[in-house]
């Protein structure tokens, strides 16, 4: 093609190129309904029925049909992979492929899970809840050195929260690396596993009729794992049916010695212990101890007897001893690395109340 017929195609091409910017500078400025027509119709078009497949798929899978949300999410999420930051289909692609992601694990198709998950990493590597999937399925997979060096990157990008300081610490015990399990515990200190209760702890008070008092606090427990907790009856004297003690979420306590007394209006008082306890909810009941170790609502009932329930109430004082939940896997490793450590200079660095909390967690 000669010069002068290449030069002829440019100037049509800009001579183009300037017609159309010009046509829709025109379109925008004299006819804005037909823009906003056009913008409902690919909104509607592309980002509401990526949100109404969303939604399916999450119905679904709440409804134990898990198969069917993940076909419904398969077939949606080609369209979304080309939603970028910023993207009005960003967070229906991020949803999408971590819901995907979850689902598949659940199926114990854990290589298929990682493969979205690692496609979500690649958009957005401080996803941090990413992270913990990422690090929870590359362990299921048996590659532990990969999971730890996850956790690893997630904690220098969104510091040791609680949230990740337990996985981490599973990471290290699958990769059976004890001395920095043994730094790691006690230097997460109260942020970590060996935080008594750093939540918020909830207590119901249910008369024989009328809604129940409720009471939340930030206890503090002593660090030797004394909780005491008084509460006064605020509607006056009340005869109690039950007692129900919500625990902190994600805290993984257990819980020994408990007793629930009820000193009532006539000068007695009634104790109530693992003997009442008529349901728990999330939590473990091994021995006299009771454990929680996950779950999105820990809470425990404990019945008044049916002698008590006639005696006025004034106050309740709830007393327990409480102590880091710890799997058997976590436990021996810090065990073996504790024995081999020198406490002095393990106080000296971290605290005698953080060493003396391990310590009861691993007895």
């Amino acid at each position: 093609m000669s010069t002068r017929r290449i030069l002829d195609v440019v100037r049509a091409l800009f001579l183009a190129a300037s017609a159309a910017c010009a046509a829709a500078a025109y379109i925008w400025s004299q006819h804005p309904s037909l823009v906003e027509r056009v913008d409902t119709h690919l909104v509607r078009r592309y980002v509401h029925d990526a949100q109404r497949d969303l939604q399916r798929a999450k119905n679904l899978a709440a409804a134990g049909r898990r198969a069917d949300a993940i076909a419904t999410l398969e077939a949606r999420v080609p369209e979304l992979r080309s939603a970028q930051r910023g993207d009005r289909l960003e967070r229906s692609r991020i949803e999408a492929l971590g819901l995907l992601a979850d689902l598949l694990a659940e199926e114990g198709r854990n290589e298929l899970a990682l493969s979205y998950a690692e496609e979500l990493f690649a958009h957005d590597e401080r996803d941090l809840l990413n992270a913990l999937r990422r690090a929870r399925l590359l362990g299921l997979l048996g590659r532990h050195q990969e999971a730890l060096a996850v956790l690893e990157g997630a904690a220098r990008i969104g510091g040791t929260t609680p949230r990740i300081a337990r996985p981490y610490l599973e990471a290290l015990t699958r990769a059976g690396d004890a001395d920095r399990a043994l730094q790691v515990i006690l230097g997460l200190g109260e942020r970590g596993p060996l935080g008594l209760g750093p939540g918020t702890w909830e207590a119901f008070l249910s008369p024989g009729q009328g809604p129940p008092q409720r009471a939340r606090a930030k206890l503090d427990i002593s660090d030797a794992g004394a909780l005491g907790w008084t509460l006064a009856v605020e509607a006056g004297p009340t005869p109690l049916s039950k007692v129900r003690l919500d625990l902190p979420v994600g805290a993984h306590l257990d819980l020994e010695d408990l007793n629930v007394r009820l000193s009532h209006a006539d000068g007695g008082d009634t104790t109530l212990g693992m003997g009442e306890v008529a349901r728990l909810a999330n939590i473990e009941r091994i021995g006299d101890r009771l454990r929680y170790g996950g779950g999105a609502d820990p809470f425990l009932v404990l019945e008044v007897p049916e002698a008590a329930r006639t005696r006025p109430v004034t106050e309740v004082r709830i007393i327990a001893q409480v102590r880091t939940s710890l799997d058997v896997a976590t436990r021996k490793l810090l065990r073996d690395a504790a024995q081999g450590a020198d406490r002095s200079a393990l106080i000296a660095e971290f605290g005698e109340p953080m060493v003396t909390r391990l310590e009861a967690a691993l007895r």
